[in-house]
């Protein structure tokens, strides 16, 4: 799923890009951040969680910890 894309207005070709997604196993979630606003530099930066650790996460958020 992407959570966010920006692109470049003359070109219309995708700069950045902020992608959720599971693991191949399924045992995470997977969140990548693309970043190609530099010309001739791709920067990708993966997050993984497991789903427990993404669901703990979200209790915390929801109880105000």
């Amino acid at each position: 799923m992407t959570l966010m894309s920006e692109t470049e207005a003359p070109s219309e070709r995708e700069i950045r890009a902020l992608r959720l997604e599971a693991s191949i196993d399924g045992k995470a979630v997977v969140l990548t951040d693309i970043d190609r606003r530099t010309p001739g530099v791709r920067r990708e930066v993966r997050y993984q969680m497991t789903v427990t650790e993404f669901i703990a996460a979200r209790d915390t958020v929801k109880s105000g910890v």
